[in-house]
């Protein structure tokens, strides 16, 4: 990449309410991944479902090894 990690981070925090644009930035390259996730997934809310599976398979998922967006999780509302 052309810029430095110090510009992309401040680019893609000032993106940070804005989920289609951090979706966007996601896609750009490599680089602007993990900073995109650090904010476009910071905050997971379950919507209260009365199929109690569809809780359990999100969290099936999660557990996956396959799944990077853990590490960016920081609040889980149900």
């Amino acid at each position: 990449s052309q810029f430095s990690g110090e510009l992309v981070d401040a680019v893609i925090d000032w993106a940070h309410e804005s989920p289609s644009t951090l979706a966007a930035c996601s896609l750009v390259c490599r680089q602007w991944l993990p900073r995109s996730r650090y904010h476009g997934f910071s905050s997971i809310k379950l919507v209260r479902s009365r199929n109690l599976d569809t809780v359990k398979s999100f969290l099936h998922i999660l557990e996956s090894p396959l799944v990077t967006i853990v590490p960016s999780v920081r609040e889980v509302h149900l």
